[in-house]
């Protein structure tokens, strides 16, 4: 869906965790309509956990949704001249987690986690005029916002503290806001904006109604290595089970660090740090129904179907494992030739996978695209 106009290896080097990237029409058709919204208004329930209003902060639910019943079950629904009236005067909705209440949001999450190989989630901000929904702050992960309906003007100022972990936020922040943004930008429906972690931003509603897609896409850090690294090897020393007095000298100490950065530093820990990360992380596929259940389903399978990896890939010595959406499949063969392409060409059309792969008769090419679909380590996009 989304064409982020270069390669990943392109966006690691430039601009991954350095700048942000403003891609116009990144989406080349409309992937979400009003319709679309009002489906999700009306399937999603108004709750604290998926559904928040906020003007000048957190407004109360009571403000603008009610307890119902039907037949025996009770609901909270929005009350509608309440809702409404909340949006006109200056109300912003923040609807989290979509990618689990849609399948669009679903697939454009996925998108971006197959563009930079990380988990992702998606929160989207419905506004008509107001100051926006959160003023001038910093996010702790990095954001891929994808307008979906309207325009929203984006203010960037460069970061006063680079790459901040997770606790550290914006509101703890001894340095303001720099006074003269960056960039100064209004995405139109269709744009996308990439912004690194620590970026300071407002983003600005205007007099008619927008809707936006803020994906988070979430990177294992250093210290989270380092703690899982620790946690693995420490309890098994001696020296690091030892007490540690006041009067006690820093040998254990230093014998244990040492250990650690003997082990910590060998590539096959950071590998299998990865793929027990990679494990169980999870990125659906979305559903095929009609494809799935049918009793030829590769001859559903057309060139133009698109094919994408959702796992990652485990290397130790000569085996190759794909991990990923609680599923580890050790691969080789004809799988073992798709993958190691769609690794680097990612997503790929079966027609250039078969170019590709001339020695692979047709249907065994689709009969494998096929099982490892259904273990959700590859994505089979007829749409």
């Amino acid at each position: 869906m989304l064409d982020f106009g270069l390669t990943t290896e392109a966006f690691l080097r430039q601009h991954f965790e350095r700048a942000p990237l403003l891609r116009r029409a990144a989406l080349q058709s409309p992937a979400f309509s009003w319709r679309d919204l009002d489906e999700l208004l009306h399937h999603i329930e108004p709750t604290e956990a998926g559904f928040q209003l906020f003007r000048n902060g957190l407004v109360a639910q009571a403000q603008y949704t009610l307890e119902s019943a039907t037949m025996g079950l009770h609901r909270r629904r929005l009350h509608k001249r309440r809702f409404w009236a909340q949006l006109h005067s200056g109300a912003s909705v923040v609807l989290n987690r979509l990618e689990h209440q849609s399948s669009t949001m679903q697939r454009l999450c996925s998108d971006v986690a197959r563009f930079c190989s990380l988990p992702t989630s998606g929160n989207a901000y419905l506004s008509i005029g107001g100051a926006g929904t959160f003023g001038r702050h910093w996010d702790t992960h990095d954001v891929f916002a994808v307008q979906l309906i309207g325009s929203k003007r984006w203010r960037v100022f460069e970061p006063t503290y680079a790459l901040p972990l997770a606790d550290q936020t914006s509101q703890r922040s001894p340095l303001p806001c720099p006074a003269q943004p960056l960039l100064d930008v209004t995405l139109q429906a269709g744009d996308l904006l990439y912004l690194p972690r620590g970026w300071w931003h407002e983003v600005l509603p205007g007099d008619e109604p927008s809707f936006h897609l803020s994906i988070g896409s979430y990177a294992p850090t250093v210290q989270d290595y380092i703690v899982w690294a620790s946690q693995q090897l420490l309890p098994g020393l001696m020296d690091a089970r030892r007490s540690l007095l006041p009067a006690a000298g820093g040998g254990n100490v230093a014998a244990s660090l040492q250990a650690l950065l003997s082990q910590a530093t060998k590539p096959e820990w950071l590998a299998r740090f990865h793929a027990e990360r990679g494990e169980r992380e999870t990125r659906s596929a979305g559903f095929d129904t009609e494809l799935f259940l049918s009793r030829d389903a590769a001859s559903r399978l057309h060139p133009s179907t698109r094919i994408a990896l959702v796992a990652g890939l485990c290397a130790t010595g000569d085996q190759l494992e794909l991990v990923g959406n609680g599923s580890k499949l050790r691969i080789d063969g004809i799988a073992r030739a798709i993958v190691m392409l769609l690794s680097s060409r990612s997503p790929s059309s079966l027609q250039e996978l078969a170019e590709q792969l001339p020695q692979v008769p047709s249907g065994a090419l689709r009969s494998v695209l096929l099982e490892l679909a259904t273990h959700e380590l590859v994505l089979i996009d007829r749409h």
